[in-house]
């Protein structure tokens, strides 16, 4: 009887781990502040769904050793039943885009570079937004 129970609790446990945690889900974008407690963070991801529990949360952080290795910034995270891959993302760090923009571009061109990026979602909200201010000073050459 109890090997029965077992063999049941196993594989419920695989099924949740191995086939629920991998369904294509809609993704969000979070911002993680620097020097927060996985306490705070867990109730962050569960107020935004990203999570089921922030207990759960807190306890694979705990068993992974991962509360001082979790990098601040913004992420891109799907729901995940078992937490393992959201703080598998956090201690990865936060996505990093680079882009480089060559003397003598154009806003236009510079937006253009932006919304291939996916920095931007609106390539002609950001050209209105630019000629409305002067950037004298923001640009800087890499050196």
């Amino acid at each position: 009887m109890r090997l029965k129970l077992f063999v049941r609790t196993l594989l419920v446990f695989m099924f949740i781990i191995f086939f629920v945690d991998f369904i294509p889900k809609k993704k969000k974008t979070i911002f993680i502040p620097k020097n927060v407690s996985a306490k705070y963070i867990g109730s962050l991801l569960e107020d935004e769904k990203l999570i089921l529990s922030k207990t759960i949360f807190r306890w694979v952080v705990f068993l992974t050793m991962s509360e001082r290795k979790i990098k601040s910034g913004n992420y891109e995270l799907y729901f995940s039943i078992t937490c393992l891959p959201t703080v598998y993302n956090l201690v990865k760090g936060p996505k990093v885009i680079k882009v480089t923009i060559p003397e003598g571009f154009t806003v236009e061109q510079i937006a253009q570079r932006l919304y291939t990026k996916e920095i931007i979602s609106d390539p002609i909200e950001f050209i209105t937004y630019v000629k409305s201010k002067n950037l004298e000073g923001f640009l800087f050459p890499e050196t």
